[in-house]
């Protein structure tokens, strides 16, 4: 059986033109730039809205170089520090990278649990936790066969 789609002329699309679309345009972000350095001069602020911004592109290469350099930059202010950390393990929770995922939400909910970060705003912490409640259980590696 072949399905078309119509287009908005009416004139019926095959199937395999849709799925190359759709491939076309995942290579394409797959494909997305990823800067190689971020100037001195830019806030944690900036840094954030540009990896922000690259997250909504799906250019989550991207993403993880500017959390890094803003964890990098700026990691010693705890309120930084936790954003980068949960942001990082949620692009590896959205990639399906669920054992990277899982340690980066428990090393968050581990640096809440440091001295001086009790202060901290609890919004990532909670969000950690209702992630990990949704991941998969963890892959346990199968014992070598003799």
């Amino acid at each position: 059986m072949r399905s078309n789609f119509h287009g908005s002329a009416g004139r019926s699309v095959p199937f395999f033109a849709m799925v190359s679309l759709v491939a076309l345009i995942t290579l394409l972000g797959s494909c997305a730039s990823v800067p190689t350095s971020v100037p001195e001069d830019f806030t944690s602020a900036e840094i954030i809205q540009k990896a922000q911004e690259a997250s909504d592109r799906y250019n989550y290469k991207a993403a993880q170089f500017y959390y890094t350099t803003a964890q990098e930059r700026f990691g010693s202010d705890p309120v930084i520090g936790s954003t980068c950390m949960y942001e990082l393990a949620f692009i590896a929770y959205k990639q399906g990278r669920y054992d990277e995922a899982r340690a980066g939400f428990n090393a968050l909910i581990e640096f809440y649990a440091q001295p001086g970060n009790e202060s901290l705003p609890v919004t990532y912490r909670i969000l950690a936790l209702k992630i990990l409640e949704k991941l998969p259980a963890a892959k346990t590696p199968k014992p070598a066969v003799k």
